[in-house]
């Protein structure tokens, strides 16, 4: 098994997470691969459905010249790497499917470096899309592709190496009638709540700064700190913008970008302040920003990790308890 050490930003939004890719070139190999002989798709008959989670490891994928690579950053723990003739596919049943990757300049496996380069799409045998991975900074789970209008019906997604390696990591597939279920904003959100992590159980803290454009972050609940652990939900259609109690700003998206950090600045009324409240669980909400589509994510579980939006997975970094304030 290999053993990724390259380390990762996290990052829209769909109601079933199975696995999806980033590549990388390796620095020795030939620039062009075509599929291996005997790589064929999916029969239908490990299809799953969109309440589930499904990682690499599951039945239903088909791999050719690719290995198990350990990586905690990675959903499950691991993920799938290869070269020249790397391939998998995945039949799902679904109405939609992004596929999601690593974008940035290198990926290392088993102590060596691999540039990320490009992959070949493919949705029901027919090419979709060549993907560029060649990035600066690394972002992991930027969305290489997406199709929102499949028919409600059984696909085939395919990924194969265009140039270099390919590294698997998630999918998100989407149905529509399930995903109704939801995205439905819950009717009872107090004025007034803590903020407070899935996983950490950390809550949301805006470090006691008042200037605006400051970076939010998660710190555990002390009684001393209520002010600037206490944020207000103010209702705006749909949506809601959160304003912090101790500065009167609000939580604000700030850029498009998967893996950029949540600040806080002054309300303006504007789709980076507002945000989607969607119940997931009997107590628990994903809260995504409206102009990018991204989802609060925590990416630390320790005191003091910031705020960063990304690609809504299910992880339970990106699950949040909404408490009312005393």
């Amino acid at each position: 098994m290999g053993v990724c050490i390259n380390k990762y930003l996290r990052l829209n939004t769909g109601l079933q997470l199975i696995c999806a890719i980033n590549l990388s070139i390796g620095l020795t190999l030939p620039l062009y691969a075509d599929r291996l002989p005997g790589a064929t798709p999916g029969n239908g008959e490990n299809t799953v459905n969109t309440d589930s989670v499904v990682d690499d490891k599951a039945a239903g994928w088909i791999w050719r010249g690719m290995e198990e690579v350990s990586d905690p950053e990675s959903y499950g723990g691991g993920h799938h790497a290869g070269g020249v003739g790397a391939y998998c596919s995945y039949t799902f049943h679904g109405t939609g499917v992004d596929v999601l990757a690593l974008t940035g300049p290198l990926v290392a496996v088993d102590g060596r470096g691999h540039k990320l380069g490009k992959a070949k799409i493919s949705i029901d045998g027919k090419l979709v899309t060549s993907a560029n991975l060649q990035n600066q900074a690394s972002n992991y789970s930027s969305i290489l592709y997406s199709a929102k209008d499949l028919t409600d019906d059984n696909h085939v997604v395919e990924i194969e190496t265009e140039l270099g390696w390919i590294d698997v990591d998630c999918i998100h597939v989407y149905d529509k009638k399930k995903a109704e279920l939801h995205s439905v904003v819950p009717h009872k959100i107090a004025p007034s709540n803590f903020i407070v992590n899935k996983l950490s159980d950390l809550v949301l803290d805006n470090y006691n700064i008042k200037e605006k454009a400051s970076i939010i972050h998660l710190e555990p609940y002390s009684s001393s700190l209520l002010q600037q652990q206490i944020w207000t939900f103010k209702k705006n259609g749909d949506y809601f913008t959160i304003i912090c109690r101790q500065s009167g700003l609000a939580l604000d998206g700030y850029q498009m970008n998967p893996g950029t950090p949540i600040f806080e600045i002054l309300p303006n009324g504007s789709e980076y302040q507002n945000w989607e409240i969607a119940q997931v669980d009997d107590d628990s909400y994903k809260i995504v920003n409206q102009a990018s589509g991204l989802a609060l994510d925590s990416h630390s579980l320790g005191s003091g990790g910031q705020l960063f939006q990304e690609a809504y997975t299910g992880d339970k970094r990106q699950l949040w308890h909404i408490n009312p304030t005393p």
